[in-house]
């Protein structure tokens, strides 16, 4: 945070892995990460915080291991029927990728 304000260009922020990859993730990581939410959307920058995800055991989907309020939550899926397709989950709607070494393209 102290970088966001010292820099006055940027548009991005990416913090990857941002919990832990079991349990949930401590409440001071969780209010430190609510308040990088506030500070981005006040100045107008875009925030992907990502992180990992598990299978709900009774069935209900997947669940984000560290959901923040007022965020929108995506999941990227490898395809079951080929480990080259991605599937890229956001709210209800689907889309597919193919995994290249150059990235990613969308599938037709």
């Amino acid at each position: 945070m102290d970088l966001m304000n010292a820099l006055n260009n940027i548009a991005l922020i990416v913090i990857d892995d941002w919990t832990t990859k079991s349990g949930r993730p401590s409440s001071n990581l969780r209010n430190q990460m609510h308040e990088l939410v506030k500070r981005c959307t006040n100045n107008g920058m875009s925030l992907l915080a990502i992180s990992a995800a598990y299978e709900n055991a009774d069935g209900g989907g997947w669940k984000s291991r560290g959901p923040l309020d007022g965020c929108d939550v995506w999941y990227l899926h490898r395809s079951e029927r080929d480990s080259m397709i991605r599937e890229l989950h956001i709210g209800d709607d689907v889309s597919e990728y193919t995994l290249h070494e150059e990235g990613f393209t969308p599938r037709m």
